[in-house]
């Protein structure tokens, strides 16, 4: 039985696709920054050293984050 064009598009909408499963994520640990990574963590304490080599305390707090329990950016 053919379906008409109407029937398909209707088939395929889906009004609110923010309720469907995210995409699989993939998270590895690395002592580099790989050139495919499309984001990164670092732990960072209120009061400890900032051991990342990407960022400084100067850019963090330009950024608005305090290293606060609870606080991420």
């Amino acid at each position: 039985m053919l379906t008409s064009f109407h029937s398909r598009a209707q088939a395929e909408f889906h009004p609110a696709p923010s309720i469907e499963p995210p995409e699989e994520a993939k998270l590895t640990v690395s002592s580099s920054l790989p050139a495919s990574a499309g984001g990164i963590g670092s732990f960072v304490g209120e009061d400890e050293g900032l051991k990342d080599p990407h960022f400084d305390r100067a850019f963090l707090k330009a950024a608005g984050f305090e290293g606060k329990a609870g606080h991420r950016q």
